[in-house]
């Protein structure tokens, strides 16, 4: 039931956002992203800032969640799932107009920190396309 409120509160907050015009909904898909990088939504807020978002279950036992948020090419991400610590990155994008409607990028993480864990630098990276909803 939990995740069911969780779910209906996300896209109550997602149709609010997009029909108070405060931000333009898209899609995105990846072509190298597994699991929960697999695609997700896309708030486009105008003047260069966007947030890319996924939540969902990768397996029986496991719920996840994916967020990003960029000014032009520099973002911050944060992923986790159940019952782990979340990992906080500073990313890294470029991304190209293939049409006025379709683009598409590749994105890296320029250090990655996770309590308990070391830091990590360019271990991650995508290639995917962001389309209208």
């Amino acid at each position: 039931m939990k995740k069911i409120i969780v779910i209906a509160s996300l896209l109550l907050s997602i149709a609010g956002v997009s029909f108070a015009d405060l931000a333009t909904p898209y899609l995105y898909t990846s072509f190298t992203g597994s699991g929960m990088g697999k695609g997700g939504l896309r708030l486009d807020f105008g003047s260069g800032f966007v947030a890319d978002g996924t939540i969902g279950i990768l397996d029986e036992n496991t719920n996840s969640y994916f967020a990003d948020f960029y000014y032009g090419s520099w973002g911050v991400a944060v992923a986790g799932a159940k019952g782990s610590t979340p990992a906080v990155s500073f990313m890294y994008a470029l991304e190209k107009a293939i049409n006025k409607d379709i683009s598409a990028g590749i994105c890296t993480d320029l250090v990655t920190y996770q309590k308990d864990a070391d830091l990590k630098s360019f271990s991650v990276w995508d290639v995917y396309v962001v389309m209208p909803l």
